[in-house]
């Protein structure tokens, strides 16, 4: 064994007819200290450098997908949004994690910004323990786009730096500025294309229908028949819905279909609507009251003869008796009809998953 590994005897691999020898071993399969060793060095480097290569490439693809199209990592591009939400007083909503699992939310809003962190003033809460510092804090904000009237949503987890009172004695929170935005979208702007047998009930009243005689818009049972209606059965119907969210819908239907008697259809009118709203596989539904206001009226559409309307849900009847006629009207909260929402958002994930999403 000590030959083996003598200096002296690895001298001839220097030589240059050695490689040709030991060939001629392998080939003619006569075995040989050195052209084992050489075998076993040769194949031993391959596979080290296969495993380093594999190993690079796995990172570098755990890279890409931890760094997804909606995340913002440029530190200049986050402080930048959170500039932008300083300079609009945005809205915040603060998730605290306690050490239990359970979560605590309140309300904010973007006062400062510093080069480490910034300011939020939280005007609900009187006091917060001090020893919420150094601990993380979950944030969902937004910003009005410049170019449109609409908002982009972000979230973003981070350290609580601080917590004093500010000015008028409001609590001010102190967080350091975070590593990442994530780009989000509100749910009640999740908007699906529904199936129509998911909504087998869908009837339209003008206000002059439901506010006028011995009719009231607190009982659903004094409306009379609806004026307009899509009935999933009839293939030759005056419309479909063509899309939903929990903050509105759209509609695609005949011209005219939705004009009350002279008076022509515009934005800015409202129509009371009912519309049930199914789950898959079960005999249950969900019946919604709402009165939605017409944003917007397209007059050119892929279908001749044809009109969209884009509908957004401004108040909620809620029924107070059990006969669920009779109905309690409220606002419709910012993030839309609760209810509406949570159906759309389960007929999201239905969906995503027959497309082998889950």
């Amino acid at each position: 064994m000590l030959q083996l590994f003598a200096a002296d005897r690895w001298l001839p691999i220097f030589d240059s007819g050695y490689f040709d020898r030991m060939m001629d071993d392998i080939a003619y399969d006569r075995f040989s200290p050195e052209g084992m060793f050489l075998v076993v060095s040769f194949f031993g480097l391959f596979a080290l450098a296969l495993v380093v290569l594999l190993n690079i490439k796995t990172r570098n693809a755990h890279t890409v997908d931890l760094a997804t199209s909606n995340w913002i990592i440029q530190r200049r591009e986050i402080v930048a949004l959170l500039q932008t939400a300083v300079f609009q007083r945005s809205k915040v909503r603060l998730s605290f994690h306690r050490d239990d699992k359970r979560s605590r939310s309140t309300d904010g809003a973007f006062v400062e910004l510093g080069d480490n962190g910034f300011t939020l003033e939280l005007a609900s809460v009187r006091n917060l323990n001090r020893a919420w510092i150094g601990k993380l804090v979950d944030c969902d904000f937004r910003v009005k786009d410049k170019k449109s009237d609409f908002f982009n949503f972000y979230h973003f987890v981070s350290e609580i730096q601080d917590i004093r009172m500010g000015h008028d004695q409001i609590l001010q929170l102190h967080v350091a500025i975070p590593l990442r935005l994530e780009a989000s979208q509100k749910r009640s702007s999740l908007r699906i294309d529904p199936p129509d047998r998911l909504i087998p009930v869908f009837r339209v009243w003008s206000p002059s229908m439901v506010t006028s005689g011995k009719a009231t818009d607190l009982d659903f049972a004094t409306w009379g028949e609806p004026f307009f209606q899509i009935v999933p059965a009839d293939m030759a119907g005056r419309g479909e819905i063509v899309d939903i969210s929990g903050g509105g819908l759209g509609l695609e239907i005949e011209a005219g279909a939705l004009d009350d008697g002279p008076h022509k259809l515009a934005p800015t009118d409202d129509l009371y609507i009912r519309m049930d709203l199914a789950e898959p596989g079960e005999d249950d539904v969900l019946t919604v009251y709402v009165l939605a206001r017409v944003q917007i009226i397209l007059t050119q559409t892929k279908v001749p003869g044809r009109h969209k309307l884009g509908l957004r849900f401004v108040r909620q009847g809620l029924p107070v008796d059990p006969k669920m006629t009779r109905l309690r009207w409220q606002v419709a909260e910012e993030d839309g009809i609760r209810e509406v929402d949570d159906w759309v958002f389960a007929r999201h994930l239905d969906i995503y998953r027959q497309r082998g999403g889950a």
